[in-house]
């Protein structure tokens, strides 16, 4: 039987240069695609030093005769990587906005088509938005015929009617995996692999906060309130410095099974300056080594010994209790960091 090429995607990320942390959301995402579909799937972080314009033939190498498949996520409102999904859409790729407020940055404000002066969205930049678990993308890409029926999906007409499908509940089993190696930075006109010091692991999905709503009162100004003081009441969730609380809502609490789970994924940490070692993907998320006995200077700690290291981007086959017995044993011999995504 002939071996059948498998396609390629990728999802493009704003990131900060001289930087070593993974992107948990991008990252899980291109794990799911490349475990459940016939794509391929790296994630390419874009500092703000490059021009995007630069990327263009890096794609093009990458995808070869394929058509661009590429997904945004984590753009930090870039306009630059908005103007380039537009330029890559206009060349004919399949341009894909997904993360926690792709359907506001999609759909744009209420009855911006006759108003001016409200925000616009941007559905001419994309072909489609993707809102709500990353699993939603794989009958998409197993079959795109089946676009308009997807959970998630968004897209406006030729009419300008938006269509907007629910959303699937978040399901553990599709958040237990992260390939931490499969991330590029963009830099000096080629992809070169970002090596990653600081893994994440989720342990809530959005924010218990911007669950609960409030009445608040904000002052009229001056110009218009005239003699008497008046106020304003509007409904708020979240804290009020927050832009993303309410596009996120709250969708509960890992179990511990997942996030452990994740713990075995997380890369292996590179020697400590001061000779420690810290095998991440065994014990648990701690980024900076072992923490010194009392009353022992730290550079007379010797490195701990790992008799097995969990390459990263693999699950541990030992026995699930064993690897929870472990992480519970190591957690105060660690600084442990655990990254809440909210």
């Amino acid at each position: 039987m002939p071996i059948r090429k498998r396609k390629k995607m990728a999802i493009l990320a704003s990131y900060f240069p001289g930087e070593t942390y993974g992107l948990l959301g991008p990252q899980m995402a291109a794990t799911l695609i490349e475990e459940n579909t016939p794509y391929d799937c790296i994630v390419i972080a874009v500092t703000r030093a490059n021009e995007t314009a630069a990327i263009m033939p890096v794609l093009a190498d990458f995808f070869g005769s394929q058509r661009f498949v590429v997904g945004f996520s984590t753009l930090s409102g870039r306009q630059d990587l908005f103007t380039l999904a537009g330029q890559l859409k206009d060349h004919g790729a399949i341009t894909i906005l997904a993360g926690p407020q792709s359907d506001v940055d999609y759909a744009g404000e209420v009855d911006w088509q006759i108003h001016n002066h409200r925000f616009r969205g941007f559905s001419r930049e994309f072909s489609f938005a993707l809102h709500g678990p990353a699993e939603q993308i794989i009958p998409l890409l197993k079959d795109p015929g089946t676009y308009v029926q997807a959970p998630g999906y968004m897209k406006y007409t030729d009419n300008g009617v938006l269509l907007r499908n629910p959303e699937k509940p978040w399901k553990n089993q599709f958040l237990t995996r992260v390939k931490w190696d499969n991330i590029f930075l963009f830099e000096q006109g080629s992809l070169k692999p970002l090596k990653i010091s600081d893994g994440q692991v989720i342990q809530q999905i959005g924010c218990r906060y911007a669950a609960h709503g409030k009445w608040i009162e904000i002052d009229y100004p001056v110009s218009f309130s005239q003699r008497r003081h008046r106020k304003v009441r509007l409904f708020s969730k979240g804290c009020s410095f927050c832009d993303v609380a309410v596009d996120k809502g709250f969708s509960g609490l890992m179990d511990m099974e997942t996030v452990l789970a994740q713990i075995q994924c997380l890369p292996i940490y590179p020697p400590h300056p001061l000779g420690y070692g810290t095998n991440l993907g065994k014990y648990s998320d701690g980024f900076q080594g072992p923490r010194p006995a009392p009353g022992h200077h730290p550079r007379s700690q010797h490195p701990p010994h790992h008799p097995s290291r969990v390459p990263p981007g693999r699950l541990d086959p030992a026995d699930r209790t064993k690897g929870r017995k472990n992480i519970h044993q190591a957690w105060n011999h660690y600084r442990v960091v655990v990254i809440v995504c909210i």
